[in-house]
């Protein structure tokens, strides 16, 4: 993210290996966590790919620690880490809306 997350093709191919979106939360997660500033954009960025099918998002939101980790990173000094989550936040709370007003 330092250098150019947006157009790492190592964080393309990681959201493209998960297929199996349940499975690959689960390690994105902690990966939103991580010290080097570059993983934490990929992991970003690929929930925020994989957030954009909405197929993927309630299976993104069994995942108790998406939320408040994406939450903690809008506040990231990094701009392209903060996009990245705000725009996961966005599309799973499109989802959770929608499941309340079919409620």
């Amino acid at each position: 993210c330092r250098h150019h997350c947006g157009q790492n093709s190592s964080s393309i191919a990681l959201s493209n290996k998960c297929t199996a979106v349940s499975g690959c939360i689960t390690g994105l997660v902690g990966y939103l966590k991580h010290s080097d500033e570059d993983i934490v954009c990929m992991a970003a960025q690929a929930i925020q790919f994989l957030s954009v099918n909405r197929n993927n998002r309630p299976k993104i939101l069994r995942h108790s620690a998406v939320v408040p980790n994406l939450t903690a990173l809008v506040t990231s000094t990094n701009s392209k880490v903060r996009d990245f989550a705000s725009a996961s936040l966005s599309n799973l709370n499109a989802y959770v809306r929608k499941q309340r007003t079919h409620a």
